[in-house]
């Protein structure tokens, strides 16, 4: 994209120069040009010259350099503990097209400041949190003449807090493994059993196993009843999102669990999620 002064009584030729193309003359009758005759990976040249109304036409400018670079391609992931089991998860933002100097401007921020962005030649990689933060990102591309792009829009990756967050009644006992997040759970055969959660958010997930011999569980916000849940399946799946809501505000709640379970069955819950 070039911009271009904006005088009514100019027209503006932009010269493109490419090994691959040759060279082009175009017409700009606007205050700005967007090349889309390019090719991801190849370098041009532009220079301006400028035309009044009475034909004089100008010098040409200094030459400007500029790579054709696919956009970022940012990829967060919504909830981290659906793709790790601890507090690094995978964070990338590189596009496969781009040659390998490319760099990427890579900023992130959070309730906890410990991300404070990076320029950087990498793809990707595997970002640290801390558990019950909500971190935002964005990404934008750079050549090495100093041409960035449009950064992306803003993506968010929510880190549960560990079940430990809970207060549990009577009846629950600790699973550990490596395969939970942060690497234990709380399970319970014990029917009524209810664990309890006050945070401040504007959606709640519940995190927790899949399994065939699943029970359910009862739950209430504020004390208010907002349904009861399966958490049964044909096979078992550690770290599942079990149950998620929307609230049209951001405030501290209080999320109460309450356990439906019979003879043969087990109810366990991993960790919350909670967005702000």
């Amino acid at each position: 994209m070039w911009w271009l002064p904006n005088n009514a009584d100019q027209l503006y030729t932009l010269l493109t120069r490419t090994g691959p193309d040759g060279t082009q003359t175009i017409t700009v009758s606007g205050a700005s040009y967007t090349d889309r005759q390019t090719v991801i990976g190849d370098t041009y040249s532009y220079t301006l010259t400028a035309v009044d109304a009475a034909g004089n036409v100008s010098y040409a400018s200094e030459p400007r350099q500029a790579t054709a670079l696919a956009p970022p391609h940012l990829v967060v992931p919504a909830v981290t503990s659906s793709v790790s089991s601890t507090l690094a998860f995978p964070l990338t933002w590189g596009a496969a097209a781009n040659p390998p100097h490319t760099t990427y401007d890579v900023q992130g921020i959070s309730s906890n400041p410990s991300y404070s962005g990076q320029a950087t030649t990498a793809t990707g990689t595997k970002f640290t949190s801390v558990a019950g933060h909500t971190y935002a990102f964005q990404a934008a591309t750079a050549d090495n003449y100093g041409n960035g792009s449009v950064p992306t829009p803003w993506m968010y990756a929510t880190v549960p807090f560990d079940q430990t967050a809970g207060t549990f009644s009577h009846g629950w006992k600790t699973v550990k493994a490596s395969g939970l997040w942060l690497g234990s759970e709380a399970a319970t055969t014990t029917n009524r059993a209810t664990v309890t959660f006050t945070v401040r958010s504007k959606t709640m997930q519940v995190i927790g196993d899949k399994l065939p011999s699943g029970a359910s569980f009862r739950v209430y916000v504020g004390g208010v009843y907002k349904g009861t849940v399966s958490t049964r399946s044909t096979v078992t799946r550690h770290r599942q999102i079990l149950w998620s809501h929307a609230f049209s505000t951001s405030a501290r709640r209080t999320l109460k669990l309450v356990a439906v379970v019979t003879s043969g069955r087990t109810l366990r819950i991993d960790g919350l999620a909670a967005a702000p």
